[in-house]
């Protein structure tokens, strides 16, 4: 989970109704006010987005204020995106530096001086730095990576946990460790030693040596019973997968983002090259060699699907089967629906290029679209099935720009589509983001719900996820938007009346409202929305 940092901003808002008619009736308002804010200042929401924290100074010390309460005070300063949650949203935690230069600070670690963790109100020992504080899913353990000095002024690091230091020290450890995994009892993390050999150690037990360990912690199944991850030696000129602690075949290259989980954890594959062949590795065994591979997806039952080049072809191999060969098939990786029924892309064909649906069973294209609606003469990208597999939408591009075309119909063009295309719930609607030059150095950005276009804005907030566009119960849409330098809410593609200095958040209650906090003229206001 990660932070969002921001100087004055928070707020989220409501909707009202999206369906083939729109409601004059834009719903109620609550507002309360929480507290009136020091300026300037720096606010940062949780990284669920529904709780907020800000420091302030009281003479010579500082606090942070977390859901308007006070924190112990401190000398120094609060770490910016520093603030943690547990999994329960019940524990949290953050770093604190005293700004003071002292002899031998690193110039590139940040804030100088001593660093302390604050957990649950209480403080850690100093160390020169802290980083990477994580609780297990228990919420039981909480642990930090720390930098310490020798006498001679070398640096090292060590893990603590549950303010101990654990056995072992080294030169550097990973920016994303340590990590738990599920369970809470096993802890683990990427460190390099003084050899300059980089391993991953699992409650201080070392494993292999590599000159490099691929994305910085290695990946955990979704089931969290697995992990595995990339390691690369420049001597032997080889790259293997370690998989539950055990060394896997050796490779001239293995492309550390090809690793994945299929859904359900019980099966993991990956790309790999040697020589002047790639291949598919699927639980452990090497599946046939071709002259690429790319984009490998399971679906939510395990199937499995591939992008491969044979010869000057390319083709979709489907749980080991070969499919027809074509000129190009689209960026991107092939998309299951979620029932695993089916497997759509995009090909080139004779110059045109076509949506393709597969039925995964019988390895047989089904008519999703009419012949016409399907084929189009620039690429077709990112095709999105709604939850109940039986609507189609996708992206095409028409010279430069963009459309997209969901079951069938044409959106306007744009300049960019900046969004995943969603559906809501109840598979009756569709949403995306898309970008529409006004001159050569400035853009805006729609909303585009049902075909309809939305005000045009300078921001969006959270524009590429809009996680909580469509009301939970598939009636309202909304969503905040900075228009001419103030925040609104959009609701049912209608601008609010009221406007204030910053948005932050914005979630989604399970009553069919939303829900938010919001600052103008340096207060803080929690605002509900309901029908």
């Amino acid at each position: 989970m990660t932070n969002r940092s921001i100087i004055a901003r928070l707020i989220v808002i409501s909707f009202t109704i999206i369906s083939c008619q729109r409601h004059k009736n834009q719903g109620n308002y609550s507002v309360t006010k929480i507290a009136k804010l020091p300026n300037p200042v720096n606010i940062t929401t949780t990284p669920n987005n529904q709780h907020i924290i800000y420091p302030i100074s009281v003479g010579s010390k500082q606090h942070i204020i977390f859901d308007n309460e006070a924190e112990p005070e401190f000398e120094g300063i609060y770490i910016e995106k520093s603030f943690v949650m547990g999994h329960d949203f019940k524990r949290h935690g953050y770093l604190i530096a005293t700004n003071k230069t002292q002899p031998g600070d690193c110039p590139t670690c940040g804030p100088p001086g001593k660093w302390r963790a604050v957990i649950d109100r209480k403080f850690s020992a100093e160390y020169d730095k802290i980083a990477g504080i994580t609780f297990s899913d228990d919420d039981n353990s909480v642990a930090f990576a720390a930098m310490k000095k020798r006498n001679n002024g070398t640096k090292y690091w060590v893990i603590v946990l549950n303010n101990k230091e654990l056995p072992g020290t080294y030169d550097a450890i990973s920016n994303l460790s340590p990590e738990f995994m599920p369970g809470g009892k096993s802890l683990m993390y990427v460190v390099k030693n003084s050899n300059n050999k980089s391993m991953v150690a699992i409650n201080g037990t070392p494993g292999y040596e590599f000159d490099h360990i691929g994305h910085g912690i290695p990946l955990l199944s979704p089931d969290g019973k697995h992990f595995a991850y990339t390691g690369l030696n420049y001597t032997a000129k080889g790259s293997t997968v370690v998989f539950d602690g055990k060394i896997g075949q050796m490779f001239d290259e293995i492309p550390e983002q090809s690793l994945v989980f299929s859904p359900e954890s019980n099966h993991f594959a990956y790309g790999a090259h040697s020589l002047n062949d790639w291949q598919v590795i699927i639980d452990g065994v090497a599946q046939k060699k071709y002259r690429r591979v790319d984009n490998i997806a399971f679906s939510q039952n395990g199937n499995i699907a591939y992008k491969a080049k044979k010869g000057e072809k390319w083709i979709i191999v489907l749980n080991g089967q070969e499919g027809m060969g074509y000129d190009s098939i689209m960026t991107g990786f092939p998309k299951f629906s979620p029932n695993s029924k089916y497997l759509a892309y995009s090909v080139k064909q004779n110059g045109r290029w076509i949506i393709k649906v597969e039925d995964v069973g019988m390895r047989k294209e089904v008519s999703f679209l009419s012949e016409d609606e399907s084929s189009r003469e620039g690429e077709i990208l990112s095709p999105e099935f709604s939850p109940d597999s039986k609507r189609l939408a996708f992206v095409t591009k028409i010279g430069n720009q963009k459309m997209v075309i969901s079951d069938g119909e044409p959106s306007e063009k744009y300049d960019d589509i900046v969004s995943n295309i969603v559906f809501s719930a109840d598979n009756k609607h569709f949403a995306f983001v898309a970008k529409r030059k006004k001159t050569i150095d400035q853009s805006k950005f729609i909303v585009v719900i049902d075909g309809k276009e939305g005000p045009e804005c300078d921001r969006i907030l959270n524009e590429r996820l809009l996680s909580d566009l469509f009301s939970s119960d598939n009636i309202n849409t909304g969503y905040a938007a900075c228009i001419s330098g103030k925040w609104y809410f959009i609701i049912n593609q209608h601008m609010s009346n009221q406007s204030y200095d910053t948005i932050c958040n914005f979630l989604a209650t399970s009553k069919g409202g939303y829900i938010s906090m919001a600052i103008k003229n340096q207060t803080l206001y929690r605002i509900n929305w309901n029908r």
